[in-house]
Parts: C-alpha cells; structure tokens; sequence
C-alpha cells in the first residue's frame, strides 16, 4: 500500500511592528479524512500558541485561490430575484443582487455555463444602470460583456430595439478598438485558458488579444485549477506564465491543504513563497504512524529545527501543541521527542539539500546508538566533551553580559539607589537583563558540569551498549537544556 503523508505549513509573514504571522496548510491526500483532521488540530494548536501572531488561513485562501460562496444554483435565483426587482423598479435593490451574483460566479470553477451567468449578470448590470441613467457605467458593463463574447446578442423577446440597437453600436465600438495581445503559457501545457470567464483557448495560447482594460485570467486542467490573476492589457503585449503544476494542488476549501501524492518540501516552500512567508514549518504525518515537524527558512530553503512523536501522541490532548511548541521555541515538551524516527532509512547520497547557519540559537537533539561491537569509551568521552563544551558556553554567555553590569555599576551610587531619577527604567531594564545573563549562563555551567561528571563517570563504569544518550539544547527565548537518558 502506498505510503500517505500529511504536511503542514506555518508561513511567518513580515510585518512590520508586529510578530511573525503563522498559518498552517496540509499537503497530502485532500480527500484523506485523517490528513484533513490533523491539519485542523495542528492549527487549532499553533493559533493557541501564537494567538494574535496566526495568519487568518481563510484569509490565505481567498487571496491565492477564492472559495466559493454559492452553487451554480444558487445564483441563478439570486439572478432572477434581481431581474424581478429590475422589472419592478427596484433599481437599488436589483444592482446589488446582480453584484454579489457576480462576486459568487467570480469564485466559481469558469465553465462555459458559468460564463453564460456571467455574461447575463453584465448585461443586466447595464439594464439597471441604464435604468438609473449613468450612461457611463452602463456602457462599462456591456462592454466587459462584448471584449470576451464579441458574438454576444441580445434576445428581441426581451429587450426593446432601441435598447438592442444600443448594444449593437458598443460591439462595433469595441470591435474596432485596438487588441493588445496575450500570450499565456502553463507547466503542464494543454491547459483551457479562461479571460473574464469566457473560454479563450488552451496552453501555450499567442491570442490576438483583447481591447484595452483589466481581466481576470484563470487556468485550468481536468480538476486543477491555477491561481486568479488579474491582467491589465495597455499598450505593450503581455507574456503569463503560470506554473499550474503547483498552483493546481491547493485545494479551495479549509483547511488549507495542497493535493499532492508525494511528501515534497519544495511544493511547500513555493506556498510559503507565494504568501510572502519568511519561514515554514512543515508537518509530516506517515502510514507507519510517525509525526515529524519541520521548520525552514523559506528564502534560504534551510532547515532551522525539527522535532518529531507517535501519531498516537499526537492525537492526545496536548500532542499537537506540546509538537508545535517544541518546534517553534526549541523547548522540551511534556510528551517524549525525537530529533529523528528512531527507524529511519539511511539517507540518499544524491540527495542535497541547502544547510544555512541559524539566525537564532536553535534546539539540537544529539542522539547515538551502539551494537554489541561499538567502540566501549567513545560515548562517555562525547558526552564530557559536550560538558566542557557547554560549561564554556555557559562562561562565555556570563561574559557577555558585562557591560551591562558595568553600566548598571555606573548608575547607582554607594547605598544601591539610582543616581538620576530619570534613569530609573533604564536601570530597572539592565537589573533584569543581568538577571537573565545570569540565570542562564548559571544554568549552562552547571548543565555542562552534569555531563563533564557524568561522562568521566560512565567512562569507566557503563560498557557500550549501557552507554547514554546525551540531549543539549539552547532555545531562542533565552533558555537552556541539558540531560542525560540512558541505564543506570
């Protein structure tokens, strides 16, 4: 059976004065109750955590590909109910069901059926404002109507002659009206190529163009379906080119979730991209039932963090969370993590991927195992080494913290009160990063003696296949972590 993966997403977005935004988006089977599910308790899980600082994903969605609001159904009634109004001289009334019908037909998959309710909703917009006598904007609506359907008439059961003869005279107007040419390109070609709503051919498509204006320009193939993009054609030709092979696999209902049969970290990264992230946290869920979450750096594609749990784990109460919080902070969790699946297969000499220093310190697990014919003494010497290691670090954090020391010497006078009163939140601020500088430097030489003692310890008691399991991590809020896990 083939193996099933689920991705999740969180997309920090840059803004200015504020948190980075997260949100989360799932990759997978989107037609996989089990994919759908845990990406929505993923997400529930990280809006938890970020609370003000989570990216609305509906938001997300209706940006990059909207959903529908209403059946095909749905807005032919709302059509008619608008037409009834018209006829009754319920001018207002009419003009704004015919424009959320239209909004509703926008978010609609284009479809010739779906262009014929578009083109009825454009020609009744002009009706209505004709009605109100803004001649302008009647003219505008039936144009948008001819520019794409230039074959278009008006039914003489239902429209004056006068009013035929009007529209008649915009079609020659605009047929006359210099075309500006639109070539549009797709990855996979083939594709239907849809202006406005209407059908304008397939990928790759040199067309003649279309009259001067702004259009709405969607590509589609069997069920995949591109991105909306809104062109404007002036003087100069435009070239589109769209990659439907990515933009095709994000499905248009919540949670947000990229259909694709395999786990690939690329198609993630270009959502994340798309959103204008500047970092990704990718959530992979397996049919062996492992968790293993992911953080990059979406500009440099360069993991930062990774953590990882049972699917049994992660559907407890806290799984998802405790998972989240762990990736995000770099802090331990109350439920067991892995820096990697303990049945992991060996990884693919071929395969690089880009490693980029940390922009901040970042949790680390290091983790061995040894056979029955391990070297005896080589984890012993590794986890004092680690000690010594983390003990100068420890020493060095202590050092840095120096001039603020200084300063703070500086700005009290012999009995500890401040010397200028006006200096009192500035001393007050350095009195708490001092504490901080302390804390934490304190913490790393006394974790780092732990294992300088424990390492020296095991050296000469624990054989190798008793040896421990050394776990160092420094977080990015400022604190640290250091253990030890093995038989004693």
């Amino acid at each position: 059976m083939a193996s099933r993966a689920l991705v999740v997403v969180l997309v920090w977005a840059g803004v200015a004065h504020a948190g980075p935004k997260a949100i989360s988006i799932a990759a997978g089977d989107c037609r996989d109750p089990e994919l759908l599910n845990g990406a929505t308790a993923f997400s529930d899980a990280v809006s938890g955590l970020l609370r003000t600082d989570a990216l609305d994903p509906a938001a997300v969605l209706d940006q990059l590909r909207p959903r529908p609001s209403a059946g095909p159904d749905d807005v032919q009634r709302q059509l008619d109910a608008a037409q009834s109004q018209f006829y009754a001289n319920q001018f207002d009334k009419a003009l704004d069901g015919v424009h959320g019908a239209m909004k509703a037909l926008e978010r609609l998959p284009p479809s010739d059926a779906v262009a014929k309710q578009q083109q009825a909703a454009g020609v009744l917009e002009g009706l209505i404002f004709k009605s109100l006598s803004r001649k302008t904007e009647q003219l505008d609506a039936w144009r948008k109507v001819v520019r794409t359907a230039p074959d278009y008439k008006l039914d003489p059961d239902f429209h004056s002659p006068a009013t035929i003869q009007q529209f008649e005279g915009l079609k020659k107007d605009v047929a006359k009206a210099k075309r500006v040419p639109l070539n549009v390109t797709s990855t996979p070609s083939g594709a239907a190529v849809f202006v406005d709503g209407v059908r304008a051919g397939v990928t790759p498509l040199s067309s003649p163009g279309f009259a001067a204006g702004t259009y709405r320009v969607v590509v589609t193939q069997g069920e995949k379906q591109s991105f909306a993009y809104e062109v404007k054609l002036d003087a100069k030709p435009v070239d589109l080119q769209i990659d439907l092979g990515f933009e095709g696999t994000l499905r248009p209902q919540l949670p947000l979730c990229v259909n694709t049969t395999t786990v690939s970290d690329s198609e993630a990264l270009k959502l994340a991209t798309r959103a204008g992230a500047d970092r990704a946290l990718v959530l992979r869920v397996d049919s062996t039932g492992w968790v293993t979450a992911l953080l990059f750096e979406v500009a440099k594609g360069a993991r930062v963090r990774e953590g990882g749990m049972k699917m049994a784990d992660a559907r407890k109460n806290n799984g998802y969370s405790d998972l989240a919080s762990f990736v995000l902070t770099g802090q331990p969790a109350k439920l067991a993590l892995s820096g990697s699946r303990p049945d992991a297969p060996v990884a693919d000499p071929a395969r690089t991927e880009p490693v980029a220093p940390a922009p901040e310190p970042v949790a680390t697990t290091a983790t061995s195992s040894s056979s029955s014919g391990g070297v005896p003494r080589a984890v012993p010497i590794a986890i004092a080494a680690a000690g010594v290691i983390v003990a100068v670090a420890g020493v060095a954090v202590f050092a840095s913290g120096g001039n603020d020391r200084a300063a703070l010497a500086a700005a009290i006078d012999e009995r500890g009160q401040v010397r200028d009163p006006t200096d009192t939140e500035n001393a007050t601020f350095l009195g708490q990063r001092i504490t901080t500088n302390t804390t934490i430097s304190a913490a790393l030489m006394a974790g780092g003696g732990v294992l300088a003692v424990t390492g020296a310890i095991l050296f000469f008691v624990l054989g190798p296949k008793d040896a421990p399991q050394p776990t160092v991590m420094l977080t990015p809020n400022g604190g640290a972590y250091a253990g030890v896990t093995g038989s004693f």
